[in-house]
């Protein structure tokens, strides 16, 4: 389960970087902090077109690739 969560720690570190808050963020892709702060907890899964909006709002892209 700890690498099915491992992109909230990402979420984070790449918000921080970018100097954007959650309120932002949340702004950005049309939820409430709230929401940002449970995906980041751990404590909500979102949905991958969620994930790929949290991503995308920062100027970054999701990709899959094969180990």
């Amino acid at each position: 389960m700890a690498d099915l969560l491992a992109y909230a720690d990402e979420i984070v570190k790449i918000r921080k970087s970018e100097n954007i808050s959650q309120q932002e963020l949340a702004r950005r892709i049309g939820c409430s902090q709230q929401s940002v702060s449970r995906i980041e907890k751990k404590t909500h899964i979102p949905t991958l077109k969620s994930l790929t909006d949290i991503v995308e709002a920062m100027g970054y892209e999701l990709k899959i690739v094969k180990r």
